[in-house]
C-alpha cells in the first residue's frame, strides 16, 4: 500500500494510492516487509522451474505443498489476464482521464462544502 498526501492547510490530504506490487513507491518497501513473502514466492518459481510450467500453471494444491495460505481466492487471481481484471482503476493518466476525476473530486468536494455548512 502506497499513500501518497498533499499537506494543506487544513491538515493531511490524500492525493493518490497504490496497492499492488510492482510500483516504485512499494518496491523500496517491500525489503523493510517483515514476512516470509519474498521466500515463499522463490519457493513457488522454483517448484514451477523443476515441474518445467509457467508460474500459473501450478495448481492450487501444488502452490498449497509450498505455502499453505495460499487460498482459492488468491490462486484465482494468478495470471496475467485475472490479475489485470481483479485492478481497480480511477482514472490513470490520459488526459481525458485526468479531466473526468478531476470534475468528479470537485463535484464531490462541493457536496462535502455544502454539507458542512
Amino acid at each position: 500500500l502506497f499513500a501518497g498526501l498533499m499537506i494543506t492547510a487544513d491538515g493531511p490530504k490524500l492525493i493518490e494510492h497504490n496497492v499492488r506490487f510492482g510500483d516504485p513507491e512499494c518496491q523500496v518497501l517491500m525489503m523493510r516487509l517483515a514476512s516470509d513473502l519474498l521466500p515463499a514466492q522463490r519457493d513457488q518459481v522454483r517448484l514451477a522451474e523443476a515441474r518445467k510450467l509457467p508460474l500459473h500453471r501450478l495448481s492450487l494444491a501444488e502452490m498449497q505443498e509450498v505455502e499453505p495460505r495460499i487460498t482459492e481466492a488468491v490462486y484465482g487471481r494468478l495470471g496475467v489476464g485475472p490479475s489485470v481484471a481483479s485492478r481497480v482503476s480511477y482514472g490513470g493518466t490520459a488526459p481525458g482521464n485526468v479531466r473526468r476525476e478531476a470534475r468528479r473530486w470537485l463535484r464531490r468536494l462541493d457536496k462535502e462544502a455544502a454539507a458542512a455548512g
